[in-house]
């Protein structure tokens, strides 16, 4: 038996599907795909630390950035 292809606008042949799935197992995903957001949607954002946040912030205290006449910048960190 031969399979009749389709055209997209490009003109490239679009595969059959392989598999067409029931109702009952689009539904089964759909509800795995809602519990799954649910219980992502549950957990608390986690952020950085606050360790990290000050030695980010101590980075851009000690980074020093200059013109030049030279070359266009010149950056030094003055710890």
């Amino acid at each position: 038996m031969r399979e009749t292809q389709a055209y997209n606008k490009n003109e490239s042949f679009i595969s059959p599907m392989k598999k067409a799935y029931t109702h009952n197992e689009n539904a089964l995903f759909t509800k795995i795909e809602k519990d799954f957001c649910n219980q992502v949607m549950k957990e608390e954002i986690i952020g950085p630390k606050q360790t990290t946040i000050d030695n980010i912030l101590n980075y851009s205290k000690a980074l020093s950035v200059r013109e030049s006449s030279i070359i266009n910048h010149i950056e030094m960190v003055l710890n």
